[in-house]
């Protein structure tokens, strides 16, 4: 592996006059590891989607081959002329815009060490030396969060000839690297692959000729939710010149730390024998990531007072129309109870009618005639079963209107530490956002972030704010009106479920919906009252 063949002619002369003619050898990027700079499925492997708009990731990796360029004599190991080899490669990922993600990936060669080959006619390399930058500009095509199949993008990097050619470390001119990429989620991993080329110029390295390649690469990768992910990787390179092509079989493992650090590794052995292929690999190295600011919450609006016509004056003779046995209007008596539901005049929407509380004194309606009334209904226009909340079967529902709050089946999960929601939740925030606007009618929305009781309750309380507002601005993008909708952050204030358990912990970090009613209201009075456990009927 990693060899490549000496000219015959070059083999016939004698040993002193290879000491005497011996010539460096051609300046070629050796280095065939190309890390992914945003990193979101696989270390190594573009995965199709898009760091979120105003992300960025900064990471820095040492990577250590072995023997990745062996001279050869007759089918026989001559001597390593790269025996060891350290590389620090440094890379930074900014989303632009939703669909546009910019990066660079610029390796540094620390040290690398081989045999003293000048008998063969070769000079050692140089032992160091800046590599060459890769610039990439990533676009996305296709993405599941709008319905389609799997993520797909497309991107385009260009390789900048300004590292050490006495290194190996860059080609003689400006390289392309075009290729396209997509992921798909399978159960509990993310499968990526990607397909490129990378276009650069052509050398001869002792009667063979090294250029450029065909890039292919898949890897199957553990969730991003977890704090401690696995991968396997495969790349491959097929040359379009007569060296042989490279590979390596490559897993990794990333551990996630407070404060949005990730501690990252990958190793693996070299399966082709093309030029900078190791024999084995071993890489370590550190990441950061900062999230998008989360945009401040738009002001609600001050409630509209209704104008009152005052009421004409009183005839010559007072009778109160209120009094038993008198006809009256209902606005008339606001205190009398009309239609005796339980709901005063003043407050009841139909005082003619009665009705339900939670509708104001209004009787439920069924437009669509599927037995579940409108106002417990998900899709109050479309017939389904009651057990899927008045919808279709077609889609199983997640979100239940009560009197009190909208009641969701799912948690809400967000990057550790962070605001940023993750995908897997938007189908569910989809949902909610769907029963918004089916629902105008509905009470003012109350978004409520919680956390348990680990860390200080002042960060605690900024991070629930946060994140509180973090599913407000998703829902007003997804259409439901600003002014209906407030965000607070409770912190650790009000668990719902025992801290001394790691289940207890995740029932108390949620996000509750709750719909802004007299009963309510009153309930947050109650839990706020200064010397009064903090309870909440959950």
């Amino acid at each position: 592996m990693r060899r490549f063949a000496q000219c015959l002619v070059v083999l016939l002369v004698p040993t002193a006059a290879f000491a005497q003619s011996s010539q460096p050898l051609p300046a070629f990027a050796m280095e065939r590891l190309e890390l992914d700079p945003a990193a979101l499925g696989s270390l190594a492997i573009g995965s199709g989607e898009l760091l979120p708009q105003g992300s960025l990731r900064l990471s820095s990796a040492l990577d250590y081959e072995r023997n990745p360029l062996v001279l050869y004599r007759d089918g026989q190991r001559f001597g390593a002329v790269v025996g060891n080899r350290f590389t620090l490669h440094l890379a930074a990922a900014y989303s632009l815009q939703p669909r546009i993600e910019l990066s660079i990936q610029a390796p540094a060669l620390i040290q690398q060490t081989g045999d003293d080959l000048s008998v063969a006619g070769y000079q050692r390399p140089a032992a160091m030396g800046v590599g060459e930058p890769l610039v990439r500009a990533k676009f996305g095509l296709l993405r599941r969060e709008d319905g389609a199949p799997a993520d797909v993008a497309a991107e385009l990097g260009v390789g900048l000839p300004l590292g050490g050619g006495g290194a190996l470390a860059r080609d003689g001119g400006f390289s392309l690297a075009p290729r396209v990429m997509a992921s798909r989620q399978l159960g509990l991993v993310l499968a990526s692959a990607e397909l490129g080329v990378r276009l650069r110029s052509t050398v001869n390295l002792a009667g063979d000729s090294v250029g450029s390649h065909l890039d292919a690469g898949a890897s199957l990768a553990t969730q991003a939710s977890q704090l401690l992910r696995l991968e396997l990787i495969v790349r491959s390179q097929s040359s379009f010149t007569s060296t042989p092509g490279s590979a390596e079989l490559l897993a990794g493992a990333r551990y996630q730390l407070p404060r949005s650090i990730e501690l990252f590794a990958l190793t693996g052995p070299g399966l082709r024998s093309g030029p900078g292929t190791p024999a084995f690999r071993l890489l370590v190295g550190i990441a950061l990531s900062r999230a998008a600011p989360t945009p401040p919450p738009a002001p609600t609006p001050a409630p509209m007072v209704a104008s009152v016509t005052p009421p004409p004056p009183p005839p010559a003779v007072i009778i109160d129309p209120c009094a038993p046995g008198q006809q009256h209007e209902p606005a008339q008596c606001p205190d009398l109870d009309d239609d005796g539901d339980g709901i005063p005049n003043k407050a009841d929407r139909c005082p003619t009618e009665k009705g339900l509380p939670e509708l104001q004194g209004c009787p439920a309606k069924d437009a669509d005639g599927d037995g579940v009334p409108d106002h417990l209904d998900n899709c109050p226009l479309v017939p389904g079963p009651a057990e899927n909340q008045g919808c279709p079967l077609v889609q199983k529902q997640l979100v239940v209107i009560t009197r009190r709050r909208l009641e969701l089946k799912q948690r809400i999960f967000f990057d550790t530490g962070l605001a940023t929601i993750q995908r897997r939740s938007f189908a569910l925030l989809d949902q909610v956002a769907d029963v918004l606007r089916a629902h105008p009618d509905l009470p003012p929305l109350s978004i409520g972030g919680h956390t348990d009781n680990k860390g200080k309750p002042e960060v605690n309380r900024k991070l629930s704010q946060a994140r509180a507002e973090s599913v407000r601005s998703y829902l007003v993008k997804k259409g439901v009106p600003a002014g209906g909708i407030t965000a607070r952050g409770f912190g650790s204030d009000q668990p719902i479920d025992s801290n001394l358990s790691p289940a207890g912990r995740a029932n108390n970090r949620r996000v509750e919906f709750t719909l802004t009613t007299e009963e309510t209201v009153s309930e947050t009075r109650t839990v706020e009252t200064p010397g009064q456990r903090n309870e909440v009927t959950p």
